[in-house]
């Protein structure tokens, strides 16, 4: 049963994990575009 809870938790990490890779790479991407943007001023 500790295992279990364990791997639920280990899995749960994993996704939050994932969603905020996502977010640091869609705020990257913004960053980019953001500096482009100035540099064309």
């Amino acid at each position: 049963r500790t295992v279990q809870k364990l791997q639920s938790e280990v899995d749960r990490l994993e996704e939050e994990l994932s969603g905020e890779r996502e977010k640091s790479h869609l705020l990257q991407e913004e960053v980019e575009t953001t500096l482009k943007d100035i540099q064309a001023i």
